[in-house]
């Protein structure tokens, strides 16, 4: 039996509370895994002010919330700086020595220490500490993908980060004890790419056992819906895409059906397909569940990012069918056809949900196998042990 129970401190550049966005997801996730066997701090570099609320969520599961708060000016002034050092943007963008200070003079206290995302790596990289740092996707493919597609600020930003990207990447895995990444998919690029593949440890993203919960009571309608944060390139350029080249087609076939747009601060492009017929976007909304529970087919159409997309996954939880890209199924391990529908091609796209919305029994047979996928592989019932497992092992637990 332990003598104390050991330290761990978390640096991450959100709150991971409210709920929104798989990052905080699996943070807010992390947290309450690890604060059943750690002492668990976490230090939150945040632009703005943290609502009272959050603290008090993330304090109820056990764990102490250090928050460095910093204007909007000086992280534009760090944006500034960035643009002329070799490090990524993001991680000049989230630099402050005040932290770094902090960090320093108190890591001792702590028997090991895990970053969240590359962009708070920069604090712990060079202290000699137990130390892991969660990846979450491999952020050097995204952007590649990524910058084929984007215009104007955003071309020019992935344009920038794509080369600095991987080399810190490649350095951030070299120097921590243990990296881990959301798919294998994002493993075998890193490791082709340079990066030592035992250091780097596949944990899925994971859905929480009360997405499990039975959708009755819940009037299904002729409903096609994609959820998500709309203010992001990918999700915001998925949207306008189905709404603009795929939508109508399905229309043209079945009038009756509506594409809802689910999700926080829809870019400016997002909001006009809102003057499409038969296309709703909601903006921010109390639960994204809800209108999953009322959908038939949900869809992903990404056409670019990395890792694994929490989207699919919820919605599989929920017993959807899910009609996706091959991009947006990266990482899962199911069949086409079987646990959900890859199409690319629009004309492919428009067959597969016209089929689904034409044939219940289809919907349904995806819909049970791809629940029962989750369930077995996605829960974090399942991912918590492999969790533990990596901090047990490099605390010498």
């Amino acid at each position: 039996m332990k003598n104390r129970i050991s330290r761990l401190l978390i640096i991450s550049t959100r709150v991971p509370f409210p709920l929104v966005g798989g990052d905080r997801i699996r943070m807010y996730n992390f947290c309450k895994v690890l604060a059943k066997e750690y002492k668990v701090d976490l230090l939150v570099v945040n632009e703005g002010n943290v609502e009272r609320s959050a603290i008090e969520e993330l304090e109820s599961i056990g764990v102490r919330v250090i928050v460095f708060d910093f204007s909007r000016m000086r992280f534009r002034l760090n944006a500034l700086q960035g643009v002329f050092l070799d490090k990524p943007l993001q991680v000049g963008y989230y630099f402050f020595k005040e932290v770094q200070a902090w960090i320093t003079t108190h890591i001792h206290e702590y028997d090991i220490a895990l970053c969240n995302h590359i962009r708070s790596a920069e604090y712990l990289r060079h202290l000699p500490v137990k130390k892991i740092i969660d990846l979450h996707d491999a952020i050097s493919l995204n952007y590649a993908r990524a910058s084929k597609h984007a215009s104007g600020l955003w071309k020019w930003i992935y344009t920038i980060e794509n080369k600095r990207v991987l080399p810190y990447e490649l350095k951030c895995i070299e120097s921590f004890d243990k990296s881990l990444i959301v798919s294998q998919v994002d493993k075998e690029f890193l490791a082709q790419s340079g990066a030592p593949s035992e250091k780097i440890c596949v944990l899925p993203v994971a859905i929480d056992e009360l997405k499990f919960q039975h959708t009755s009571g819940w009037e299904e309608k002729n409903w096609i819906v994609f959820v998500g944060k709309m203010d992001t390139v990918a999700n915001s350029d998925a949207a306008v895409y189905f709404a603009l080249f795929i939508f109508p087609r399905i229309r043209a076939i079945m009038p009756n059906i509506e594409f809802y747009i689910v999700g926080a601060d829809p870019s400016p492009s997002v909001q006009r397909l809102g003057k499409i017929p038969g296309v709703h976007v909601t903006g921010n909304v109390e639960n994204h569940i809800d209108y999953l529970r009322q959908a038939k087919v949900v869809i992903d159409p990404m056409r670019f990012g990395a890792g694994m997309q929490n989207k699919v996954l919820e919605a599989m939880a929920l017993g959807k069918p899910v009609v996706a890209s091959k991009i947006a199924t990266e990482g899962i391990e199911g069949e086409d056809g079987v646990h959900y529908l890859v199409a690319d091609a629009p004309e492919d796209v428009v067959s597969q949900i016209v089929a689904l919305f034409s044939d219940g029994s289809l919907r349904e047979r995806l819909g049970d196998s791809g629940k029962k996928l989750v369930r077995e592989k996605y829960s974090w019932n399942v991912v918590a042990r492999s969790l533990l497992a990596v901090v047990n092992e490099v605390t010498g637990s």
